[in-house]
């Protein structure tokens, strides 16, 4: 129950986001309910969705890499605790706890954890190359989608279009939530994988949180407004539907010249 009650909020925020995103695209002064938004949001979420998982399927050979990276054992000695058994190229370890050294970055683990549970440096710089290289996808797409009201394949073909080197606030802000907010946790236990000793560094993890999440947000508005400033943007707008047009039992289907006054 809590499970599917944390998949319901969730898609709730997604889709008020969405909407508070279009809004500011439409008018940023006019205000608008939480349930106004959550309408408008759905008008783009699976759009949001279909896109969220072709950036899965274009990650995972990235990140599967990056797993098999993460085994390999760098050091020059291996493994310096424990027993030892290789294969070609890959080195799989058993530590024993009561003889492990503080240095735990070398003990190979698919999911970049050492032996107390924290993230090495080898996986972070790992995922924060894959971070930078889906860059421009993560940060254009989607606000292309929301001003344009476009399909995913018309959002990609104006993404390439567009020189993001321009936005160097945009650029800025995401470096910093991508870049230097996870380096500056890595001399504290990783909260979400270990549980901490000192009540303060709770404190931290939530402070971090709400930085992380904050900054994410902001980046999510400064491409709307960099991709809504593009004047490419104006070719890959979607014309308004035309308006329904009454039965007329006088139409001829084909006949362009007949114009009912």
């Amino acid at each position: 129950m809590l499970f599917f009650t944390g998949i319901i909020i969730f898609v709730l925020i997604t889709l008020a986001t969405l909407g508070f995103l279009r809004t500011i695209y439409l008018d940023a002064k006019k205000p608008c309910s939480p349930f106004s938004l959550i309408l408008i949001g759905t008008h783009f979420f699976w759009r949001q969705v279909g896109f969220s998982l072709l950036m899965g399927l274009m990650m995972a050979p990235l990140l599967m890499a990056l797993m098999l990276v993460n085994r390999i054992d760098f050091s020059p000695s291996g493994c310096k605790t424990g027993s030892c058994s290789t294969e070609p190229n890959i080195v799989s370890c058993t530590v024993d706890p009561n003889t492990a050294s503080d240095n735990t970055e070398s003990k190979p683990n698919p999911y970049g954890l050492d032996v107390k549970g924290n993230v090495t440096l080898k996986h972070q710089i790992g995922v924060t190359i894959i971070m930078l290289i889906f860059a421009k996808l993560n940060l254009l797409v989607l606000p292309i989608i929301i001003v344009t009201d476009n399909s995913i394949s018309k959002s990609f073909d104006c993404m390439w279009k567009i020189k993001l080197r321009k936005a160097k606030t945009l650029l800025t802000v995401f470096l910093v939530n991508t870049v230097v907010l996870p380096y500056l946790l890595r001399p504290l236990p990783n909260l979400y994988t270990s549980p901490p000793q000192i009540s303060w560094l709770y404190i931290f993890g939530i402070l971090f949180f709400v930085i992380s999440t904050t900054l994410g947000f902001v980046v999510q508005v400064l491409a709307l407004r960099f991709v809504s400033s593009e004047p490419i943007i104006e070719n890959y707008m979607r014309p308004p539907d035309p308006a329904p047009v009454a039965y007329d039992p006088d139409y001829v289907p084909g006949n362009e010249d007949y114009i009912d006054y």
